[in-house]
């Protein structure tokens, strides 16, 4: 019975949301620098936020704009003009001089560029240039400029999958008559729903494997989240790490090797971690 209470389907998307929400935790565990590094670019961020607008420091920082443009020139050339229509409607509420027009727009892309030039920089030194940590980390930069505390990204709704549900279960049966005993009605009400739990389960099962979802044989092991850490943001060797993890699990009797560690890293890669190369 203990065996058939723990048979259950995993969905890969939604294993994906945990592994992803565990390295963030452990990235904030094991290396609180990351966090140091974005708050030195606030300043910046606010500055720039108040003198555009907040939506376009957003857009240039958080990647959205460059799955609209195959290079670099059309990022820049999209945002010199949304500078430039900003700046037009400041014209028309008389809120700036006509003749600063050009110098300020261009100032201020400048600075623009500068800002995702050196956020770039940021990602790149810590490994972080998937395109969910971009946009998470672009994100935590606005709380940070605001004086908030940094949202942790499975606040932000991302959209990586919501756990599939198997079809509703109804389950009726008739009510408890006044000619028999409550142990006879509650003997027969639990052989109903015994019944049809047993043929719900049959149903559940055959729709899970019919989508394509595999039985989970053995929980989640989040733990070897931080070995990646420990290799992709604080750029540890394969031999220190190793190190570190025979310190930790001296006692469990298992014999830990490089193989292991990229055998490992191949799978959280699979969840859209980082994983540096090397």
């Amino acid at each position: 019975m203990a065996r058939i209470n723990k048979f259950r389907f995993t969905d890969k998307k939604v294993i994906a949301w945990d592994y992803r929400d565990k390295f963030v935790d452990s990235v904030e565990e094991f290396a609180p620098e990351v966090l140091d590094s974005l708050m030195a670019f606030a300043p910046t961020y606010k500055a720039l936020a108040h003198d555009l607008s907040p939506a376009l420091v957003s857009l240039w920082l958080s990647g959205e704009l460059d799955s609209d443009s195959s290079d670099e020139y059309g990022r820049i050339y999209y945002i010199r003009t949304a500078i430039v229509d900003h700046f037009l409607t400041l014209k028309r509420w008389g809120l700036i001089d006509n003749s600063k027009l050009p110098e300020a727009a261009d100032a201020l892309c400048d600075r623009l560029l500068v800002l995702r030039t050196s956020f770039d920089e940021f990602l790149e030194r810590y490994g972080l240039c998937t395109s969910w940590l971009r946009y998470m980390f672009q994100r935590q930069l606005a709380d940070l400029s605001d004086g908030r505390k940094p949202a942790r990204f499975i606040e932000f709704g991302f959209d990586i999958g919501i756990a599939a549900e198997g079809p509703p279960i109804e389950i009726q049966t008739d009510g408890w008559s006044v000619e028999e005993s409550w142990s006879e009605f509650e003997a027969r009400a639990r052989a109903y729903f015994e019944a049809a739990l047993a043929r719900y389960k049959a149903a559940a099962i055959e729709q899970f494997r019919g989508d394509g979802y595999k039985q989970t044989t053995k929980p989640l092991d989040l733990s070897v989240v931080k070995w990646l850490v420990w290799w992709t943001v604080k750029r540890m060797s394969k031999e220190q790490i190793l190190e570190r993890i025979d310190d930790e699990r001296f006692d469990d009797g298992r014999a830990y090797d490089i193989k292991t560690l990229e055998h490992h890293f191949r799978q959280l890669k699979k969840y859209g971690l980082p994983v540096r190369t090397g």
